[in-house]
């Protein structure tokens, strides 16, 4: 509660006035709960645990949220918060959505929507703190999109990679195009040009004039119909479950392949 370091408890003055019902330290951070329902958070944020990017504060600050916040936690370099709609954030991330216990850890578990910290957003399905399942990835660093399958946080199983230069339509393994695929290439010089082929690893097996051998064509386009249906399956769960009603948009955008 001051510029300088204590090993014992002070009085935060800031606080005068404000009813507190419940504090959470961390290693070189706290929160404070108040009756109402507010967040004050004070200390070290070289690890953006105070929610504001990265930057210490000597002073309590009141952190906005739509919901009244009913419990914090504070790590060692991370807080969570619990509202009456789960609004987690650790680590300088921000998460809304379903939430898991076991063995006195909490993990991101079921469906919900992260904002990362350098900008990136994921909306889809958890398992144990991984995307996994459908989902619904924006990178901000050079404005691409993925909507498609999901294993353990990478793309894995059929979706769709939109570029400002390309899309690509086709399967993925450990994040990387592998399989048959269909790419169109956005640049002007090309005019969209379409290449159907045999992806391994990000890289073509078939040169963009050559067509894949009939043999590759029909195990790849069976693999591809096998997850497209999936895809089809999930799509009103995408849609209604989460009930994001600015992600409608992308969702339509897998019909655009199907």
């Amino acid at each position: 509660g001051g510029p300088s370091f204590s090993v014992v408890p002070v009085r935060v003055n800031t606080l005068d006035g404000i009813r507190v019902y419940t504090v959470s330290c961390g290693a070189e951070h706290t929160a404070a709960i108040t009756l109402r329902g507010e967040l004050y958070l004070w200390g070290a944020g070289n690890q953006g645990q105070l929610g504001i990017g990265i930057g210490d504060k000597s002073l309590p600050i009141l952190c906005g949220s739509v919901f009244p916040v009913r419990q914090v936690g504070c790590g060692l370099a991370h807080t969570v918060v619990l509202t009456d709609f789960v609004v987690a954030s650790s680590g300088g991330e921000q998460y809304m959505g379903d939430l898991m216990v076991k063995d006195s850890q909490v993990f991101r578990h079921g469906r919900g929507r992260c904002y990362f910290l350098n900008g990136d957003k994921y909306t889809g399905e958890w398992m144990y703190d991984c995307q996994q399942g459908l989902g619904i990835f924006r990178r901000r660093i050079d404005d691409s999109k993925y909507v498609g399958e999901f294993l353990q946080g990478l793309w894995h199983g059929y979706g769709v990679l939109k570029t400002p230069m390309s899309v690509h339509s086709g399967l993925f393994v450990n994040g990387r195009k592998h399989g048959l695929g269909v790419y169109r290439d956005r640049s002007l010089e090309n005019n969209g040009k379409i290449v159907k082929a045999v992806w391994e690893n990000d890289l073509l097996v078939s040169n963009t004039d050559e067509i894949p051998t009939p043999a590759e064509t029909s195990a790849g386009d069976i693999q591809i119909q096998q997850h497209r249906e999936r895809l089809r399956l999930h799509q009103s769960a995408l849609r209604d479950r989460y009930g994001f009603q600015n992600d409608r948009k992308l969702v339509s955008d897998i019909h655009l392949y199907l």
